[in-house]
């Protein structure tokens, strides 16, 4: 779907988010439905045995495929049915930087003078309560799926955590959390040491960095 209803139970426009999910109905997208539902065959077609048994897909992960496939259905609809294709609001939208400069000059410094808004310490307080809850809840999972069956330290886990978000947040950055779909897919991929998710972060970076444009043609599983 197409549409995004607001954030909290209680609207001020007298819905709730039970009644939004009926709104929602209103403002289906038929080429969202399209990508979602070739996307969703791709990871099941993937996860069949006879399709682990080619050797390419073993290397190539499912989902790979499917941020690639939805870029280029919404592609293939912009340049041959214009009035099909997902606008701006659907995809990624990654800020493009024309030099080294301008990729740097993206990261700002805080603004100190927020710490005399008490709403402030609700929002930051709240925050790293259900970020943590969620960190707790992913190395849970990730444990469990885990075929060397190690247990994670949860304290080191959201003393990392704390420090990541502090380090993200002077440099202009949002909050982060354990992600089970990166954990999982680091087991998928016979990952065993912490260097896959610092190698992931490196990835990330140099993609941010160098293909932005690129990326801003993968479209999104929701509206902002």
């Amino acid at each position: 779907a197409d549409y995004e209803g607001d954030q909290s139970f209680f609207q001020m426009d007298n819905e709730n988010t039970f009644s939004e999910i009926f709104n929602a109905l209103n403002h289906l997208s038929l080429t969202a439905i399209i990508i979602s539902a070739v996307s969703l065959a791709v990871l099941i077609l993937f996860e069949q045995k006879f399709m682990k048994r080619i050797k390419l897909f073993q290397f190539i992960p499912g989902a790979l495929i499917v941020v690639i496939g939805g870029a280029l259905i919404n592609f293939a609809f912009a340049s041959f049915a214009p009035e099909m294709a997902l606008d701006a609001s659907h995809m990624v939208q990654l800020p493009v930087a024309s030099s080294l400069e301008g990729f740097v000059g993206q990261f700002k410094l805080p603004d100190f003078s927020g710490f005399s808004n008490p709403q402030l310490y609700v929002v930051t307080i709240t925050i790293a309560l259900v970020a943590s809850l969620e960190s707790l809840l992913c190395i849970e999972a990730a444990d469990k799926l885990d075929p060397h069956k190690r247990v994670t330290p949860p304290s080191r886990e959201l003393k990392a955590q704390g420090w990541g978000n502090l380090v993200s947040g002077l440099i202009g950055g949002l909050p982060v959390t354990a992600v089970i779909v990166r954990s999982s897919a680091n087991i998928e991929a016979g990952a065993t040491t912490k260097r896959s998710a610092i190698f992931h972060g490196i990835l990330l970076l140099i993609c941010a960095a160098t293909i932005p444009t690129i990326l801003n043609y993968i479209p999104l599983s929701y509206v902002k």
